[in-house]
Order: C-alpha cells, then structure tokens, then sequence
C-alpha cells in the first residue's frame, strides 16, 4: 500500500500525544481522537476500536481532506467528519484534540458553564469554551454542530 509506511514521524508524535492523553486520564481507552493536518490535502487522525493507552504509530490512519481512507487497513475515527469539517472551516487550525477529561464531561452533562477566567493559564490557553448542544457521536449532526461552534471562535 501507498502509505502504509508514510508520515512515520508525524504519526508517532499523533500516538504519543494520544497516549499522554490516556496516561493522564483526560480520555478512555476507547473515547477521544487527535488529528493533524499534515497539509491543505492530507490528515492523519486516531482509530476508533483501538486502545488508547497502547497506541502505535501504525495504528494512526491518513486520510484526505475529503474523507478517503488512505489506510484501508485501519478503521479511521467515527468522529472523522468534524474534524474534516472544523478543518474546512477554520484554516489556521493544523491539530485537533478531543478528549473526555472527567471534570469536563460533568460540566457537559450537567449544562454548566466552564469558567475560564479562575485562572490567567486556563484562559490563556482555552479562551472561552463554547458549548456544543448533545448529539449521538459519529453523526453529521455533531460533526456541523461542533464545526459551527469552532466556527465562531
């Protein structure tokens, strides 16, 4: 295959971040992905079905900007449309984290608010948290909702 073999660098650095995530128990083993836009055509992005905390770099799909699997052997994530979407949307963006930290996600189930302004990192690095309104994961639905929230940051 074309690219079985490609983007190895950047794909090991898209699994050791994914397994940072895991390590400090900002995801699940099977929750989150991470993507990284390679260039206006080609992103690499995490599996689904695949355990977070042993991520390899071969475990990490390429895709196009299109959504075509450029590693067939690898089941690319089910959240792969808003990542292709945000980028479409916002081009400064090159790298796409989404995570299930424990206190956000409480945050998000109860409806609350996130208060970035408790701490000048926090806001810093965050800015103010837009709340996307509940749909099924892997769905267009989410993947325009959430495209559209980032939008208008």
């Amino acid at each position: 295959m074309k690219y079985e073999k490609a983007f190895k660098k950047e794909r090991k650095q898209v699994a050791s971040f994914m397994r940072r995530l895991y390590e400090h128990n900002l995801t699940t083993t099977s929750g989150g992905n991470i993507s990284l836009r390679l260039s206006d055509d080609i992103i690499l992005i995490t599996p689904s079905a695949t355990d977070k905390g042993r991520m390899k770099w071969k475990d990490v799909g390429i895709m196009t900007i299109l959504g075509e699997n450029l590693t067939p052997g690898l089941k690319l994530s089910i959240e792969s449309e808003m990542h292709i979407l945000i980028y479409r949307k916002k081009q400064d963006v090159s790298a796409i984290v989404h995570a299930h930290p424990l206190f956000s996600s409480a945050f998000t189930a109860m409806k609350c608010k996130i208060n970035t302004n408790l701490t000048a990192e926090a806001r810093a690095i965050c800015g103010e948290p837009c709340m996307v309104p509940y749909a099924l994961m892997g769905t267009k639905e989410l993947a325009s909702l959430a495209a559209a929230c980032v939008s208008k940051s």
